[in-house]
């Protein structure tokens, strides 16, 4: 088995045709996470349509930085966050949730 690389676009285009064929109402993680600028692009082209997850654009980056720079772009219009109990009491965890 041979392995290959996804350019972003093509990434972008499969989300875009798998919402136009089926009843899809949300996608999460459509592309890499450090690639806000084509999250932006596919937010402003399908965000009317369907939810655009940003879970690991925020949750999993805790540099306020980047995730300030995210929200900005308007990189996903929907967060899904996932909060073992456990993780609640460890100061960094709750650090990056909020």
């Amino acid at each position: 088995m041979t392995s290959r690389r996804i350019s972003r676009e093509l990434l972008s285009l499969m989300s875009t045709s798998l919402v136009c064929e089926y009843h899809i109402l949300s996608i999460e993680h459509p592309l890499p996470k450090d690639d806000l600028e084509q999250y932006s692009k596919l937010t402003c082209e399908l965000g009317k349509r369907v939810q655009i997850m940003g879970a690991d654009l925020f949750a999993a980056n805790p540099k306020r930085i980047e995730v300030e720079k995210a929200i900005k772009q308007k990189t996903s219009n929907a967060l899904l966050l996932e909060v073992p109990a456990p993780a609640i009491k460890k100061e960094k965890n709750c650090r990056t949730i909020l």
